[in-house]
C-alpha cells in the first residue's frame, strides 16, 4: 500500500491492522512529507529519532502506529514552543 499526505486517517488504521504498512513505513513518508513542508515553513521543528524510535514501539491506543504533527503552541518536551512567532 502506498500512502499518501491526503490518505484518510481510517485508511492508515486499516492498512496497520491488515499490516500492509508499518509504522516505520508511516513514519518514514511522513519525515519525507515534513522534510518537503519545512521548505513552507510549516514545521519548526522536526524529532527524527523519537519518532523513529516510538515506531519501533507504538504504544497501545485508538492511534497506535499514527505519526501525528503537533502544532508549537502546543508544549512538547525537548521542542520549542513558539505559538506561531518567531520571538
Amino acid at each position: 500500500m502506498a500512502t499518501s499526505d491526503r490518505q484518510s486517517l481510517k485508511a492508515t488504521l486499516d492498512a496497520l491492522a491488515t499490516r500492509s504498512v508499518s509504522p516505520s513505513e508511516l513514519v518514514d513518508e511522513a519525515l519525507r512529507a515534513a522534510a518537503r513542508r519545512s521548505e513552507e515553513g510549516a514545521f519548526v521543528a522536526i524529532d527524527e529519532e523519537p519518532a523513529r524510535d516510538e515506531a519501533l514501539r507504538p504504544r497501545p491506543g485508538p492511534l497506535s502506529g499514527v505519526p501525528v504533527a503537533v502544532k508549537d503552541m502546543i508544549d512538547v518536551a525537548g521542542l520549542p514552543t513558539r505559538g506561531g512567532s518567531a520571538a
